[in-house]
């Protein structure tokens, strides 16, 4: 089960939104009680501006 869905515009802070995205995701498995290898949120590195969302982001932003 996904907790969270990390949505951004890409830039020069890039390196400072996976930080943002791994400490998140770490406090996410603390409160849940859930193991450090959890997945718990979602954040896409791929999609181009103005590109068609592919099918895996329409469901990870669903759940």
């Amino acid at each position: 089960m996904l907790y969270f869905f990390l949505s951004y515009a890409r830039g020069d802070e890039d390196a400072l939104v996976q930080r943002l995205y791994e400490d998140l995701s770490a406090e996410v498995r603390l409160i849940a009680g859930l193991p450090r290898d959890e997945r718990v949120g979602f954040v896409d590195r791929t999609i181009l501006l103005g590109e068609r969302w592919p099918q895996r982001l329409v469901e990870a932003l669903s759940t």
